[in-house]
């Protein structure tokens, strides 16, 4: 295989760095703090993680990153701080071909800051051009947003979807994306970035605090961030919603008090709700209203929507819905 060069891994954010020991509290500090999200979509965090469990788990990597085998796990980290801010690895699928999967999380330090689509593409470098990978592949559950926008920002091609072909460790069943990457790929002609057509902007007393709840509760990815003032634009499949921190010269038609909502409430479709209402569960994050199947009238047929009500910080009540289709009207 030759020299390995892992200077060519780090930019001018983030590094990759290969297993070590020394890491080895750190790793299972941010593990501990970051298991209830990572738990949604990831088995072994439903578990107990204990530090010599994380020694073990750790050992076998350096033993795999020696071998070159099974698995070739990075610590991702932060180049100012020195700071641990999640793993990414290359699954050894198939030596011959040579054809690797990513695999990848991150600790809640890091949500929300482009690390991860900066991380895929230092390991995508170090698989095509020193492991000589003809293929890569990212396989994820379809209603793992999150993954599936790293995936989709870093230039994969969706090759499959697999229907009803896993269970998320919660036990709810769920489809599964294969999306892959090859060397030789075209790259993707210029396509004007989806901007919806209408997108509500929410003046927000507490950015960060509003921030994490929509990023961490209800699974919304930055687009872009700003500040002076503090801005940003979200986006969750074609879902897109802006939040700016309230200021001296926003717009605004006379004085804000909570709760900003009324009489407002804001709703967006979701492709599957369960995941959503799960998680808020998870972090007891108080519903305005549980989870219920609504049929309304069309006229000569009934639309079904299965919806739950939840407020944000500042009190606008976010209405999320799952279409269940349509059918005859039932007298």
């Amino acid at each position: 295989m030759g020299h390995i060069d892992f200077d060519s891994l780090q930019n001018s954010e983030i590094r990759l760095e290969t297993p070590n020991m020394e890491r080895v509290e750190e790793l299972h500090e941010v593990v501990r703090n970051s298991q209830l999200r990572l738990k949604e979509f990831l088995p072994w965090a439903r578990e107990v993680i204990s530090l010599q469990k994380t020694e073990l788990n750790l050992q076998q990597a350096i033993e795999n990153f020696s071998s070159m085998s099974h698995e070739l796990r990075f610590s991702i980290i932060d180049r100012q701080s020195d700071q641990l801010l999640g793993l990414i690895s290359l699954k050894i699928v198939d030596p011959l071909v040579p054809f690797f999967e990513i695999g990848y999380w991150l600790g809640n330090c890091a949500v929300g800051r482009g690390i991860m689509s900066q991380s895929v593409k230092l390991v995508e470098h170090f698989a095509i051009d020193i492991l000589k990978a003809k293929r890569i592949e990212i396989v994820t559950a379809a209603s793992n947003r999150r993954s599936r926008a790293v995936a989709e920002r870093c230039g994969y091609h969706q090759d499959a979807l697999f229907r009803h072909h896993r269970r998320l460790p919660s036990g709810a069943m769920d489809d599964t994306v294969v999306y892959s990457k090859c060397p030789h790929d075209e790259k993707p002609s210029h396509k004007e970035t989806y901007w919806s057509a209408m997108v509500p902007e929410l003046l927000v007393s507490d950015f960060e605090k509003s921030l994490h709840f929509y990023t961490e509760a209800l699974g919304f990815s930055i687009r872009y961030q700003r500040q002076n003032p503090d801005f940003v634009y979200l986006e969750q499949g074609a879902l897109q919603i802006m939040l700016e921190a309230e200021h001296g010269q926003a717009q605004k038609t006379g004085e804000l008090s909570s709760p900003l909502e009324r009489g407002i409430n804001l709703q967006m479709e979701l492709e599957s709700i369960q995941t959503l209402s799960e998680r808020l569960h998870q972090l007891q994050i108080p519903l305005y209203r549980e989870l219920q199947n609504h049929w309304y009238d069309l006229g000569g047929r009934v639309s079904g929507e299965r919806e739950l009500l939840v407020q944000d910080p500042d009190g606008y009540l976010l209405r999320f819905s799952e279409h269940l289709g349509e059918r005859s009207k039932v007298n």
